[in-house]
């Protein structure tokens, strides 16, 4: 499913209209609209934002995935101590 049926199904699972869609994410209507017509793609803020508000990972609403899970955070293996890398 490509990412303008993803959005839609979403923001519609959520009972929410493009223009509260909007609001939430803090875009403008018209971008939701271009982007749910697939005459517009998201960059990659905008993909980000969207993901957040849904808690759904990026790779799922770019159908790389079917999984919507967000990933867990990696570990950093800079903040941890020296014994430990």
């Amino acid at each position: 499913m490509a990412f303008p049926d993803k959005l839609r199904l979403l923001r519609k699972n959520n009972n929410l209209t493009q223009a509260a869609l909007a609001v939430k994410v803090s875009m403008n209507v018209r971008t939701i609209r271009h982007y749910e017509a697939g005459t517009s793609a998201p960059s990659m803020v905008a993909l980000a934002k969207i993901a957040d508000f849904f808690k759904v990972n990026t790779d799922f609403l770019l159908d790389r995935t079917d999984d919507p899970a967000p990933p867990l955070p990696a570990s950093d293996p800079i903040s941890r101590p020296a014994s430990q890398r």
